[in-house]
């Protein structure tokens, strides 16, 4: 049932479920996973931590579980944990999106070189990908890469306000010049 209602986008039933599945049977620990993941799209990264940290005290070797902490930490504002975090699941399995998540720390971390060059080493071509490259090149001062970057997002994905801000921002000065 909590599955269910989980993926008909009823996160409250959901986690209603869920505590009563390992309220039910304590060893069945993988709905505390599940919870956090309902509180997370829920956007209460509070009460996801809780239930994550619940989880991981069990699973310590879940690659997920600490790219899913990451995230909650760089929502939080805590990216020095975020980035302690992603460096855990990226020890355990080593994938792109793990390297981009850490990317995105890096930028917020105003590690802009290394988020570049990081961002640079990944197999990614989507949006989001282009608008990070765009802005840590842009944060570098590199306007006309920015540019091409952030042209390359938008083409992707057009309804971004923050990659179109910047575009625009960018080709304004560069225009000026």
């Amino acid at each position: 049932m909590a599955d269910y209602y989980r993926r008909n986008n009823d996160r409250t039933k959901a986690i209603s479920y869920f505590i009563k599945s390992v309220n039910e049977k304590p060893t069945f620990v993988q709905c505390y996973l599940q919870i956090a993941l309902c509180y997370f799209e829920m956007e209460q990264y509070q009460q996801a931590l809780t239930y994550l940290n619940q989880y991981l005290k069990i699973n310590q070797e879940d690659d997920f579980a600490y790219a899913l902490r990451a995230k909650i930490y760089n929502f939080l504002g805590d990216n020095t944990s975020a980035l302690s975090e992603i460096t855990t699941a990226m020890a355990i399995e080593n994938n792109e999106e793990y390297k981009f998540i850490e990317c995105k720390i890096l930028y917020d971390l105003k590690r802009y070189l290394q988020a570049r060059d990081n961002l640079k080493n990944t197999k990614l071509e989507t949006a989001e990908y282009y608008k990070y490259l765009g802005i840590s090149e842009a944060a570098l001062g590199n306007d006309a890469d920015a540019i091409l970057n952030l042209e390359k997002s938008i083409i992707l994905y057009d309804d971004d306000k923050i990659v179109n801000m910047k575009y625009n921002e960018l080709k304004l000065k560069v225009e000026s010049k």
